[in-house]
């Protein structure tokens, strides 16, 4: 299968992104690769708006995105 990526998706990101669909990855180290994508999403979030300062809220219905959403919070407080 072949992904197709934004321009904002970063060469660590897609690292990470390979992480997640890697079916022999580690639960540890899945959850770590959530939580890095959060802070490549928080990063482009801020970078998009402007607001280096604002807090961001990232919403998602999967149960894994706990992780997501904590990286994100720590971009948002740069």
């Amino acid at each position: 299968m072949s992904r197709k990526f934004s321009d904002d998706v970063s060469d660590v990101g897609k690292q990470y992104l390979a992480t997640l669909a890697d079916i022999t990855t580690e639960v540890s180290d899945y959850a770590n690769a959530l939580y890095q994508l959060g802070r490549e999403l928080g990063n482009v979030l801020c970078h998009k708006i402007g607001h280096r300062k604002e807090n961001i809220c990232v919403a998602c219905m999967v149960e894994d995105a706990d992780f997501l959403a904590k990286g994100e919070q720590l971009v948002s407080e740069v």
